[in-house]
């Protein structure tokens, strides 16, 4: 059990990383390349895009702090 949620807990943590380091790679709506309309019908979509991300962010730390909590648990016994 012990060496199952080290490897969830590796897996996540890396998907994790993963995906906070994406998020920082993401243009803003404020890149100086987007023009007019293009560059607000861009802006909508990249906000959504943060919001999902940031989304899939908290679910995936919330699984890795629930993996910590399972393995504190599983140590104690």
């Amino acid at each position: 059990m012990d060496a199952l949620l080290a490897m969830q807990k590796n897996i996540i943590a890396s998907e994790l990383s993963q995906l906070i380091e994406a998020r920082a790679q993401l243009p803003t709506p404020e890149w100086h390349e987007w023009r007019g309309l293009a560059r607000e019908a861009y802006s909508i979509c990249l906000v959504k895009l943060h919001i999902e991300v940031t989304a899939a962010i908290e679910k995936l730390q919330f699984a890795l702090d629930a993996t910590e909590r399972a393995m504190t648990t599983v140590g104690t016994r």
